[in-house]
């Protein structure tokens, strides 16, 4: 009886002897800490990754963000345009609905050029990031693109009327088609037609 005690004894120590010690300083970082490396535009791509690594099934870095990107997005993007482009892809990636009204405001901005771009590019709308992060949070945004089609320029009607398309939802679907017979630019109404058309 004493020598298995005595041998569990042994086991024992030489488990807790050669247990690694977790060196605070290989800690993983604090969402805080990260959000802080965003806002940098030093070392905002390598803080956009990481949360995009985390992706929104982290409901501690999604809760961080929810109220803090709407700020970065509403500033001017020639400010720090790296920071502002990877907020608005983390509030598209995490669907940041309180970035709404941010993202709006710059609904029509190009990012890039459009030139040379395919249809396919133009309709998952690449090169109007704000537009498509709104597309990516879905229903909630519905509301907000309707006002841009009622009091947007022609440019960000179009963006507003493709990210409805996108969201694809009959929420989207009748926002489109309560909109139909007031746009005024030809074109649109008739892609505004076919998409309502397609989603019968």
């Amino acid at each position: 009886m004493y020598s298995w005690f005595f041998a569990r004894i042994v086991i024992l120590s030489s488990v807790v002897m050669f247990c690694p010690f977790v060196d605070k300083g290989q800690e993983p970082e604090s969402v805080s800490s990260i959000f802080k490396l965003l806002e940098s535009e030093a070392t905002t791509d390598s803080a956009a990754a990481k949360f995009s690594k985390m992706g929104p099934e982290s409901t501690t870095a999604k809760q961080y963000l929810n109220s803090r990107l709407s700020a970065l997005i509403q500033q001017n993007p020639r400010t720090a345009p790296h920071v502002w482009l990877n907020s608005v892809h983390l509030a598209g990636q995490f669907q940041i609905a309180d970035a709404i009204p941010s993202l709006v405001k710059w609904i029509g901005l190009v990012v890039g050029t459009t030139q040379g771009t395919t249809l396919t590019t133009q309709e998952n709308l690449e090169s109007f990031p704000a537009g498509k992060a709104l597309a990516q949070i879905g229903d909630p945004a519905v509301p907000a693109l309707s006002s841009v089609l009622n009091s947007g320029e022609t440019r960000e009607r179009f963006v507003a009327c493709r990210a409805l398309r996108i969201i694809g939802t009959r929420q989207a679907t009748v926002a489109l088609r309560s909109h139909l017979k007031q746009e005024s630019d030809p074109e649109l109404r008739a892609y505004i037609q076919k998409v309502t058309d397609d989603n019968r």
